[in-house]
């Protein structure tokens, strides 16, 4: 009999502890006869990994050059005008990031069955079994990586014009160097 109440209080204390865990278990070995074998296994698991990793980084370079050409109206008895060119450089660039793991933000689930057993008056001779498995197990793994380069590189070199040595001389006008860049980055993760 002192075998039988030692494995009734472990099944009680066991299920004791377990039920703390979000879950309704409960085993009752009733009184059982001699060389009977008492087994009360219950088992709650619940396991949570929630792991969200967030890169985002965004590199704009531009490089500008812009030279306005040359216009030269020289040695002239009746001299004409000499007008440089314009260098016009335009550069845009726009990154916006949003990233959102609110999907895996909130696991709270585990709420198990109402797990309850009985295992009254047994013969001799007998074996009892109760047996209590529950197992949850959320795992959400986010890896967001987001990466924007944009490199705009951009020269404008205005060209030449020479009017020299001339009696009557006309006009020299360099040409116009125009240069425009944009870009629009726009990204957007939820998980």
């Amino acid at each position: 009999m002192k075998n039988v109440l030692r494995y009734s209080a472990v099944a009680v204390a066991s299920v004791g502890l377990l039920a703390g865990v979000a879950s309704a278990s409960s085993a009752v070995i009733g009184t059982t006869g001699p060389n009977s074998n008492n087994q009360v296994t219950g088992t709650n698991t619940w396991t949570s990994v929630l792991n969200n990793t967030n890169s985002a980084t965004a590199t704009n370079n531009n490089d500008q050059s812009g030279t306005s050409g040359s216009a030269h109206v020289n040695n002239n008895t009746t001299a004409g005008s000499a007008v440089s060119g314009n260098v016009n450089n335009s550069n845009s660039a726009t990154s916006s990031f949003s990233v959102n793991n609110a999907a895996g933000g909130s696991m709270a689930w585990p709420t198990f069955g109402n797990d309850s057993s009985s295992i009254n008056v047994t013969g001799p001779s007998s074996n009892n079994t109760v047996n209590f498995t529950n197992t949850a197990t959320g795992v959400v793994n986010n890896t967001n990586t987001v990466r924007v380069t944009n490199n705009n590189d951009q020269s404008g070199t205005s060209g030449s014009a020479h009017v020299s040595n001339n009696t009557t001389a006309g006009s020299a006008n360099s040409g116009s160097v125009s240069n425009t860049s944009s870009s629009s980055t726009t990204v957007s993760v939820t998980n």
